[in-house]
């Protein structure tokens, strides 16, 4: 954690700027520092230190979080309204190391050392509907069987490119059965093979499902900045 005092330069601190502000100008002028940081992934606290303190270590537990700048649009007229004195400095915290996510990696590996076994997936649909024969379209079975034996074909030969590996929607408005359809995908892409796609059927009937629901009880959070953690936290549930 850097420590910075107002009064050192007050030239750098403009009262007419905000919070953002600062925190790039903080960056500037610590530019060997915090070259490898986004000034934005900066955390500042603004906290009243006296003289006869200023060799002790600080941690941030023992902040107040009441001194921490969340607001990036607070005024610095008003975190200083007299101006920086003698004993107010700003503490700077850098953001978690960019290798955080391999050391949490490990730890799963060390709590889970034979994996994680498969649980089928839990409905997508949780009403009445749920309970009703799947009634596909006439015409289902037919053009998913041509478009999964083309899929595989391309599979087969390495052909991996977005034109070959196409993705299944289901495009309508609310209350049409978009969820149960994709919950019965699956199921569907099994029977509408024949005995002549044996080794095709087959590994589509073992393969491992998962269903990834955004809504209801799974909406996203507003700290799930990552799409591929937050699909994979939804894989687990």
């Amino acid at each position: 954690m850097e420590r910075l005092s107002p009064t050192l330069s007050p030239s750098i601190f403009p009262t007419t700027k905000t919070v953002y502000h600062l925190k790039d100008l903080i960056k500037a002028k610590k530019a060997i520092d915090f070259q490898d940081v986004d000034a934005n992934k900066l955390t500042l606290w603004r906290v009243s230190i006296p003289d006869d303190n200023l060799a002790s270590a600080i941690t941030i537990d023992a902040l107040d979080v009441e001194t921490k700048l969340n607001n990036l649009r607070t005024r610095l007229s008003i975190l200083f309204p007299e101006g920086p004195d003698e004993n107010t400095y700003i503490l700077v915290q850098r953001p978690p190391p960019v290798h955080a996510p391999a050391a949490r990696k490990r730890d799963l590996l060390e709590a889970f050392p034979n994996g994680l076994p498969y649980q089928r997936p839990a409905p997508l649909v949780e009403t009445t509907g749920s309970t009703w024969t799947y009634q596909p379209d006439p015409t289902l079975y037919d053009t998913l069987r041509s478009e999964i034996k083309d899929h595989y074909h391309y599979f087969t030969k390495g052909m991996i490119d977005q034109t070959y590996m196409l993705l299944y929607l289901f495009l309508c408005g609310a209350g049409t059965g978009k969820s149960r359809n994709a919950q019965e995908l699956h199921q569907s892409a099994v029977s509408c093979l024949t005995e002549d796609d044996q080794e095709l059927r087959n590994r589509i009937a073992q393969a491992w499902v998962f269903h990834v629901s955004f809504e209801n009880g799974t909406r996203p959070l507003k700290q799930e900045v990552d799409p591929i953690y937050a699909i994979g936290a939804r894989m687990l549930l």
